[in-house]
């Protein structure tokens, strides 16, 4: 509580919890674009003379508050808001960073793919896809026929979905409920299809008792 009384942060300016932590992070990272700071010696101060506090406020900043995880250099990955959920880079939870002794940042920073370059290359995968059905589509159809089944057939076996049909045939509306019974029967196939392995472990007591018999 000294420390918000000494940044002048009262419960009347009714700011959340991670509101006033992502400005002392802010306040403590220069690398951080949005700094206050009028506020910076104040924090530069207290953090000399309180080192721990310091590491309190960033365990606790990156355990449990950050924003997204290209906002913040050192954040982590965490698969959930829960306490018990982990990092999908380093493995540890959100506890663990806040308690642990290991620096607060994640130790094991993947680097993010830039989002332009994966929104084209999506792009590029369908445009892709779209040319090769031009050419294949119709010389399916023309063998298959244009039916529900058909259309599953074309889905599940040539990996083209109804709509990139459509984007190159008609396809006739009336005949998707027989297209979805058939892309049910053949999940059910695939299902019946699956063969399941029974593995049996054997214990070191199991092996004692036995040779004892």
């Amino acid at each position: 509580m000294h420390m918000i009384e000494t940044l002048k942060l009262s419960k009347s300016d009714n700011w959340p919890i991670w509101g006033w932590l992502r400005r002392l992070v802010g306040i403590c990272l220069p690398e951080t674009p949005e700094v206050a700071k009028p506020l910076r010696p104040i924090v530069e101060k207290y953090f000399e003379e309180h080192p721990d506090a310091k590491d309190e406020v960033m365990k606790a900043y990156f355990a449990y508050h950050t924003q997204h995880i290209r906002d913040n250099p050192g954040a982590h990955n965490f698969d959930g808001p829960w306490r018990d959920c982990e990092c999908q880079w380093c493995g540890r939870s959100r506890e663990r960073v806040r308690w642990d002794d290991l620096p607060a940042q994640c130790q094991n920073q993947h680097e993010l793919p830039d989002i332009a370059d994966t929104i084209r290359s999506e792009e590029e995968k369908a445009f892709a896809l779209l040319d090769k059905a031009t050419r294949e589509v119709p010389k399916l159809v023309a063998k298959l026929g244009m039916s529900g089944g058909a259309l599953a057939v074309l889905h599940h076996t040539h990996g083209y979905d109804p709509e990139t049909v459509d984007g190159v045939v008609n396809v006739p509306p009336q005949i998707m409920a027989d297209y979805h019974t058939a892309m049910e029967t053949e999940r059910d196939r695939s299902r019946a299809a699956i063969v399941r392995e029974v593995v049996t472990a054997r214990t070191t007591g199991d092996s004692a008792a036995n040779a004892n018999a």
